[in-house]
């Protein structure tokens, strides 16, 4: 069953129960929140990595949603804030791809900034105006294939039209350290759908 809905155009997690699903693929600590909505929690220790991602090489789920329209939401928190860490989090067509989109916070920024890249590793960058926190967020990411947007709790925080992604796409969020120091964000909701075609 998890792996029919993991094949699905329209995407949910809930990230509840006692494990992540097989169809996740993780590096460095990844586990669930024993907390009520408490949601996944992913931790670079140290100088290692954190990801979470669709595990395309082992269950094949693919990357299924459409460059030229989709969205993603998730209801996520950072644990610590402007402490030398880097967090990507949206949509790409392999981990480390240079076709992708979503919420990035470059180490020591205090505001939340919006990342797109198109084939190379010299991605656009555009901040929005929202300070970081370590409250729980809501943030919307969508793609019509010529304009990306980025809503943070219902309101619009940035719009970009550079470098949109070129090829189909799945969820993963993404965490390393800058100077060694421990960090990880939460989510305990997301969602995925293709609004194209």
């Amino acid at each position: 069953r998890d792996s029919i809905m993991a094949y699905k155009q329209h995407f949910i997690e809930w990230f509840s129960g006692k494990s992540i699903p097989s169809y996740w693929e993780t590096e460095g600590t990844v586990g669930m929140v024993d907390d009520i909505d408490g949601g996944f929690k992913i931790t670079n220790n140290g100088s290692t990595k954190g990801k979470l991602a669709f595990d395309t090489s082992t269950n094949n789920v693919g990357a299924t949603f459409a460059h030229t329209g989709c969205k993603m939401i998730s209801v996520s928190k950072l644990n610590q804030t402007g402490n030398g860490f880097y967090l990507f989090h949206g949509m790409c067509r392999d981990m480390y791809s240079t076709d992708a989109f979503g919420l990035a916070l470059p180490a020591n920024n205090s505001v939340f900034k919006f990342y797109s890249y198109q084939g190379t590793s010299a991605g656009t960058e555009v901040a929005s105006t929202v300070s970081t926190d370590t409250n729980f967020h809501k943030f919307e990411l969508e793609t019509d294939g010529t304009t990306m947007t980025m809503k943070i709790d219902g309101t619009t925080a940035t719009t970009s039209t550079s470098n949109p992604p070129a090829n189909s796409m799945f969820p993963f969020y993404y965490i390393q350290q800058d100077g060694g120091t421990t960090n990880s964000i939460t989510t305990r909701y997301l969602e995925c759908y293709n609004t194209w075609p």
